[in-house]
């Protein structure tokens, strides 16, 4: 499967601005407590821990700056080794395991398994539970792909929500490439996927 115009492999160690990634950030976007607080799990389980963040209450909604401040002081304390882009990534393989096993996550995806094509036909929706201000889009759909709009996160779609999304495909058994493209609001992602083994 190839991916139309304008899509590429994102350069993962390229540099990111965070204070210019917050500057940019929407003034209603919000994001629920269970992500961050998803983060500092991930911190605890390594030994680690950072001060001036949290704890947070899972389903309050927090700026969004506040999650991106969170998410770049964690990302090179858990993955010291990498670029601060490709650690954001890394990281956000955690966030579809985050929705799953939270109350309303197993509620909508409880039901669904493994089923990678059932579970995209409702990025729209996990998006919706997962905060305001950032949406997703799904405007394709196959077998073996699917092509999805993130509007309103800025600069993390080619990092964050990448990682996002291959954490869906690692928890359904898939093994994907994903390609991306920035738009004004945001990105897209064609997403590529096969069975693990393959």
């Amino acid at each position: 499967m190839t991916p139309p115009p304008g899509f590429a492999v994102p350069d993962q160690t390229r540099p990111i601005d965070v204070d210019k990634l917050c500057a940019e950030m929407p003034a209603d976007a919000f994001v629920r407590g269970m992500y961050m607080q998803g983060v500092l799990t991930l911190l605890e389980r390594a030994g680690k821990k950072l001060d001036g963040h949290g704890p947070y209450i899972a389903f309050k909604e927090y700026h969004v700056i506040n999650h991106v401040r969170l998410i770049a002081d964690a990302a090179p304390a858990l993955y010291p080794k990498e670029p601060l882009r490709r650690a954001m990534n890394l990281l956000g393989r955690d966030a579809y395991g985050t929705l799953v096993d939270s109350m309303i996550g197993r509620v909508i995806f409880g039901v669904l398994g493994r089923d990678i094509v059932r579970i995209t036909k409702l990025v729209g929706k996990a998006y919706e539970v997962s905060g305001r201000g950032v949406t997703a889009t799904l405007l394709e759909i196959g077998s073996n792909h699917s092509h999805v709009r993130i509007d309103g996160a800025y600069g993390l779609v080619d990092c964050y929500h990448l990682g996002a999304f291959e954490g869906l495909c690692d928890a359904c058994g898939r093994s994907c490439v994903i390609y991306t493209k920035q738009t004004d609001r945001g990105g897209e992602l064609f997403t590529v996927w096969s069975d693990a083994s393959q």
